[in-house]
């Protein structure tokens, strides 16, 4: 490499590094209204499964899905009567509802692992968005 193009790769190198740790932008309000809607939607179907059951973790769960319900007020004033919003909504209870059912009835033990393990992560992703574990 000859001299001249050194300092080229050396200030495009440091270029890329800074750009690659630059913080994200966060996601357009709609982006944000739909992870927030589905959110509540899935914690909405656990805090049920875990009130019929007995779990007192239910009432936590509950309140975690206010919490998605007023971040998700926050970005999209008229949620409440939104047709869109409630759609994202019942998708993520589906989405809960389903695994539920695979982990209580499934097939095999390794699909009710399987079922287990993929309700985990996303409720996990949920309780990251707002506590930032």
């Amino acid at each position: 490499m000859t001299p001249v193009f050194r300092p080229l790769v050396a200030a495009a190198f440091l270029v890329l590094s800074f750009w690659s740790a630059a913080p994200a932008a966060p996601p357009p309000p709609g982006d944000r209204a739909e992870a927030f809607a589905i959110c509540a939607g899935r914690l909405w179907a656990l805090s049920v499964r875990q009130a019929a059951v007995g779990d007192p973790s239910s009432q936590a769960t509950g309140r975690m899905r206010e919490d998605f319900d007023m971040l998700l007020g926050a970005v999209l004033p008229d949620a409440a009567s939104d047709r869109q919003a409630q759609r994202w909504r019942v998708d993520g209870w589906v989405q809960i509802a389903h695994l539920l059912a695979r982990n209580q009835y499934g097939a095999t033990p390794r699909r009710r692992d399987l079922a287990a393990t993929r309700m985990a992560s996303r409720i996990d992703t949920c309780r990251r968005m707002i506590l930032r574990r």
